[in-house]
């Protein structure tokens, strides 16, 4: 993995792929990286590595030319190594998940290779530990950012799912119906995760619920 400043190659990057595999929350906090990417070089070609289930969260995003999805059978450490000669004609490659699968992808890669700090065992200490006290772990989005450091980029703002023209037509007309009979600002509520670390308890939604209901 490269941590010192990564010297661009002249016309810049051609071969970018950047690996998130899982899970939906996480390979939408990638957007922003991908963003970046592709406005510092946007002549580039990135590809996007993730799980099949996840595919659709960056399908149509604009920075990306291709997805490269991973069979749910995708598990065996050969066939994991017989993936990883598609990296090998890149000329960047960003590492955004940083487990065992990504690892043996990028085990034997000859490119710069760019990864976000790994934040596995704070967040244990977390879950697991809170009487060692310990630090606050830094938001997804700024792990994920500083992954480019070397490149002397910062990637800014939130996230932007484009999910396709059919299904952002119906979302339009869903909100459209809703607003004409709604009273106030529609809220949407997404109370399930899975990680029950990530779950709220269920008193809190009534309460979340009866305070948007009142206001």
């Amino acid at each position: 993995m490269t941590k010192r400043r990564v010297e661009v190659p002249p016309g810049g990057f051609r071969r970018i792929a950047v690996l998130r595999l899982s899970s939906l929350g996480d390979v939408i906090l990638t957007l922003p990286v991908v963003r970046a990417l592709h406005e510092a070089w946007p002549a580039a070609r990135i590809d996007f590595w993730v799980k099949e289930e996840f595919r659709d969260a960056v399908r149509f995003e604009p920075g990306l030319d291709h997805v490269r999805v991973l069979e749910p059978d995708a598990r065996r450490i050969e066939d994991l190594v017989s993936m990883s000669a598609e990296l090998e004609d890149r000329d960047l490659v960003v590492d955004l998940h940083g487990n065992a699968r990504t690892r043996i992808l990028t085990f034997r890669l000859k490119a710069p290779l760019l990864r976000s700090p790994g934040q596995r065992l704070r967040r244990e200490r977390w879950v697991r530990a809170r009487w060692s006290r310990p630090r606050p772990t830094p938001h997804a989005l700024e792990r994920y950012a500083l992954a480019l450091a070397p490149l002397g980029l910062s990637p800014r703002g939130v996230p932007a799912v484009h999910a396709g023209p059919e299904a952002e037509a119906w979302a339009e007309r869903w909100q459209d119906e809703w607003s004409a009979a709604a009273t106030g600002p529609i809220v949407a509520l997404c109370p399930g995760a899975r990680h029950f670390t990530k779950r709220w308890p269920e008193e809190h939604w009534i309460e979340l619920h009866r305070r948007l209901a009142g206001s």
